[in-house]
């Protein structure tokens, strides 16, 4: 049998609906907010994620690989030191860019490095499309996924040229420094004494001429092999 409500169950009803209706309007208001806080969110973090690109964009030189060592981007930079232009590039391992001057051995280590999350720093010496050569100090970073294998590499160098020139001047002018230092002494007497005439220095030539030996001249000053036969005014 159908049977009516009362009106205090009617209305009772009535008050349950507008509860409802409030708690899910509610429920609307903070997804709704929720929503918009995590859209900020992933704004502010797109944004800082670009500045930090462009950042290393304009400071670094930069190339990103995937897992089989294809250059997938390159950056002005990278583009600027190598000669190539970036189509010349895309779809290339670096082995366009290989000067021979690294070892196989070295090439393997860098590579097993990698492949195994780990990143890998050193100096690379390149060679640009025009032959010139160039030196990088060099940091790549893989890119794991989900199952801890890298995906792509991200490869940040800086140019080093210059400093690499610097040191090979500087060895070899050590090296003729001391070439030139041989010859001295193998065709010369030499000695070397402070500026109050204390000898610091003597070679083997000085000690087979003066039959003293280098411990016995050592500190002592060249009236150690005065003969006398000079004046004092000479002298």
């Amino acid at each position: 049998a159908f049977s009516l409500k009362s009106p205090e169950e009617l209305l009772k009803e009535v008050d349950q609906h507008k509860v409802l209706e409030e708690e899910i309007h509610s429920l609307n208001i903070q997804l709704k907010q929720n929503l918009e806080e995590q859209t900020a969110s992933f704004k502010h973090t797109q944004k800082e994620i670009s500045d930090y690109k462009y950042a290393l964009d304009e400071s670094s030189i930069v190339a990103i690989t995937n897992q089989k060592g294809i250059i997938t981007y390159v950056n002005k930079n990278f583009c600027a030191i190598s000669k190539y232009n970036e189509e010349e590039l895309i779809g290339q391992d670096h082995r366009i860019i290989n000067s021979g001057y690294h070892s196989k051995e070295f090439i393997k280590e860098l590579w097993i490095t990698i492949a195994n999350g780990k990143i890998w720093k050193g100096e690379l010496r390149n060679k640009a499309k025009d032959g010139t050569i160039y030196w990088v100090d060099t940091t790549i970073v893989p890119f794991l996924n989900e199952q801890k294998k890298p995906y792509q590499y991200v490869a940040i160098r800086a140019d080093i040229t210059e400093r690499k020139r610097a040191e090979e001047n500087l060895r070899k002018s050590l090296k003729e420094t001391s070439d030139y230092k041989y010859a001295l002494e193998e065709s010369s007497i030499v000695a070397i004494t402070d500026q109050k005439g204390i000898i610091k220095y003597a070679n083997k030539n000085f000690c087979a001429i003066s039959k003293y030996t280098e411990a016995e001249l050592i500190g002592q000053d060249h009236r150690i092999i005065n003969s006398g036969y000079h004046s004092k005014e000479y002298i």
